[in-house]
């Protein structure tokens, strides 16, 4: 089996069932939150300068993944800004099976913003935050799993020190990368092969190669 990388991208927002949420920010008629952060573009964003605000989103991308797939990890990239420079914010997230609303993972990202407020950072769980292996500690993740996963994202602290508590805590972009292990063609295992030839047989160009199991001659 070889490895393989499939992405997964928001393609949903939960209801919101009150009005502390992400604001839209977007230049592009009848937009959406989350479509604006599978996007990755500096015009279409969400930003937040209020703790408690938060958001859940739907990804698409899992019915992708192979069903005899062995997921190895998932790895989370977020792009993300402030509209002060270098002020230390917070961002809590959780990885939640939307089947049955339960959460796999919950992380709270310590984050101090970019020194221009026009350039934008990446955090990414390799380096920054456990590498998300199983689902519980322990057990695989699963096909199904990844087509029902959602994430949520909520302004834990929008200024940490309060140095600037009108600071905006700004997501550019969410993606989470899964890993897996799958079946490509020519990686299938060898079967017996049988060849019953009516009459004789004659090689008198080329070369006969076996790689793999038995030849098996009768000769009359």
């Amino acid at each position: 089996m070889a490895s393989q990388i499939f992405s997964l991208t928001p393609n949903s927002t939960d209801a919101e069932s009150d009005v502390d949420v992400w604001e839209l920010v977007s230049t592009v008629g009848g937009d959406t939150k989350h479509a604006a952060i599978a996007s990755n573009s500096a015009i279409r964003y969400l930003r937040s300068d209020t703790s408690g605000d938060d958001n859940t989103f739907g990804f698409s991308g899992g019915s992708d993944i192979p069903d005899d797939a062995v997921i190895q990890w998932l790895w989370l990239y977020i792009v993300w800004g402030s509209s002060v420079a270098n002020e230390p914010m917070e961002l809590r997230l959780q990885l939640i099976n939307g089947s049955d609303s339960s959460t796999f993972y919950t992380e709270v990202l310590e984050l101090v913003g970019p020194s221009n407020t026009g350039k934008v950072l990446t955090t990414q769980s390799q380096g920054n935050y456990a590498l998300k292996t199983t689902s519980d500690g322990s057990t695989a993740w699963t096909k199904t799993e990844m087509e029902n996963l959602k994430i949520r994202l909520e302004v834990y602290d929008n200024s940490t020190t309060n140095n600037d508590t009108s600071n905006f805590l700004e997501i550019m972009q969410v993606r989470v990368d899964v890993m897996c292990k799958t079946t490509f063609p020519g990686q299938f295992g060898v079967a017996d092969v049988t060849y019953n030839a009516e009459s004789d047989m004659n090689i008198t160009e080329g070369t006969t190669e076996i790689t793999n199991g038995t030849a098996e001659l009768n000769l009359k």
